[in-house]
């Protein structure tokens, strides 16, 4: 008989093994499997629920086999977490295909953030500095037209990134895409303002 019992927590297996578990069985305490579970995952001990058998294992004092637990047991390990606890659930590991959909996503975002947030920063201080000139209405038109073909690659980036097909389960790609919609629009939005305050222009 194998001197381990399995420990579920989601959609993982933990296998804890004892020495001479049959003689330890009536020293081992719940609090004492908390605490090897702990060892395993990171998760502190106060807020690890065990159950058995259909029984909730809430008494870390009390041994194992008071709840029946034996080599070859099966424990299920639920998490009850605080509000502001941050720890995360288990994560499936990425898969071959969400890595290449990922690293699409990376190559839109890399062009975003070392071609055109740079372009934009340039772009706005080129808008300050024309302001406080007495620019005329050739070099504004030039700035303004600046700003729309910033803005046309702006709605590239988000064409692309719409492009990119994010299949059923690949949560992180999915958060990736939205991430980079989400600041290809507030750029969209800086950008709006900065060409707005050419119209203040004289």
């Amino acid at each position: 008989m194998t001197n381990s019992i399995t420990v579920k927590w989601g959609k993982r297996h933990f296998k804890i093994e004892f020495d001479d578990y049959e003689q330890q069985l009536e020293d081992t305490t719940v609090g004492d499997l908390k605490q090897r579970c702990h060892r395993l995952t990171g998760i502190n001990t106060t807020e690890i629920s065990l159950s058995a058998y259909g029984a909730v294992m809430n008494n870390d004092k009390l041994p194992l086999g008071a709840y029946s637990i034996r080599p070859g047991s099966k424990v299920i390990m639920k998490v009850h977490k605080k509000p502001s606890d941050t720890l995360p659930d288990p994560i499936a590991p990425i898969s071959s295909n969400e890595a290449a959909t990922l690293a699409k996503l990376q190559a839109i975002q890399t062009r975003l953030s070392s071609q055109l947030i740079p372009d934009i920063n340039a772009y706005e201080e080129r808008v300050k500095a024309f302001g406080v000139q007495s620019g005329d209405e050739k070099a504004k038109k030039k700035l303004l037209e600046h700003g729309i073909y910033l803005g046309e690659q702006l709605m590239q980036i988000l064409f692309q990134l719409d492009g990119v097909m994010i299949e059923p389960g690949f949560e992180t790609a999915r958060q990736a895409r939205k991430n980079g919609v989400k600041t290809a629009q507030t750029l969209l939005d800086r950008l709006d303002g900065i060409k707005g305050s050419t119209k203040n222009f004289v």
